[in-house]
């Protein structure tokens, strides 16, 4: 039997901005030493950073029993095994803020970013699938008009959800 998989959704691109997005080269090998291995998860710290400002990557992983769990998917459309693999990637910097006036004056503005997904685990999902998952949601860190994530994320951190356009 022939399958094929198919995108549950027809994206409307007319009046909509192709969205630009710088990503930075990183040198995981060079520039970054492991900190911590425990069970599923690595972290791994930038030896560039200030002692005190540090950047550090965790990875992790988990076996997920039963990827439908919460879902509205139909029991009956369920794959023969329900697990899944869950996978995280998350980044913690801090930047420094310094005076040109005052060289007493420091002040540490911490971040930290996630990204995390989750995917049965079925020889019919791809990594191509999950790069395009992935894609799909850093798309909606932008507005449809605007080839920049600024304007979106300026929304949603003043607490503004809703896309500008719905």
């Amino acid at each position: 039997m022939a399958t094929s998989v198919i995108r549950n959704y027809t994206d409307t691109t007319t009046g909509v901005t192709t969205h630009g997005i710088t990503i930075p080269s990183v040198n995981p090998g060079v520039d970054f030493r492991l900190a911590e291995q425990k069970g599923n998860t690595v972290i791994i710290t930038n030896t560039t950073s200030p002692i005190g400002y540090p950047e550090t990557v965790k990875f992790s992983s988990e076996t997920i029993n039963d990827l439908y769990s919460g879902t509205t998917v139909d029991k009956a459309l369920y794959a023969a095994s329900r697990k899944g693999r869950g996978v995280m990637v998350s980044l913690h910097d801090v930047y420094k803020v310094v005076s040109d006036s005052d060289d007493s004056f420091e002040l540490a503005l911490p971040f930290q970013a996630s990204l995390a997904f989750k995917f049965l685990q079925n020889s019919l999902v791809t990594e191509t699938m999950i790069v395009e998952v992935i894609s799909r949601l850093v798309a909606f860190l932008y507005e449809k008009d605007s080839a920049t994530m600024n304007s979106r994320i300026q929304a949603l951190i003043r607490g503004s959800l809703k896309p500008n356009d719905l």
